[in-house]
């Protein structure tokens, strides 16, 4: 299993909304791939980072980390804030224990 992270673009936005598909657990708005576009890419704080795990060359888990409205203060820097979303494992790679 390899994990990795990149910025979220345009080349991921399919495979995003077909990762998740079987399990039908895709609100309308996430399965519009300009939905998508926005909120993980186009939106005025920039694009999120995109969490995810390859087995056989294909993404079977993943985790964004969103830009959320606000800014956090830490150690007197302003940076932006961020919350985790749309953590997704497919169900074949689910487990409590390894």
């Amino acid at each position: 299993m390899e994990i990795l992270k990149s910025s979220f673009s345009e080349t991921d936005v399919d495979e995003f909304i077909n990762l998740s598909k079987n399990d039908d657990i895709r609100t309308e708005g996430m399965k519009d791939p300009k939905v998508v576009a926005w909120k993980f890419i186009n939106n005025p704080n920039g694009p999120s980072n995109y969490f995810y795990f390859k087995k056989n060359n294909k993404i079977k888990g993943r985790i964004m980390s969103a830009h959320y409205p606000g800014k956090i203060a830490l150690n007197k820097n302003i940076s932006n804030s961020f919350c985790l979303s749309d953590l997704y494992i497919e169900k074949n790679n689910r487990q409590l224990s390894n």
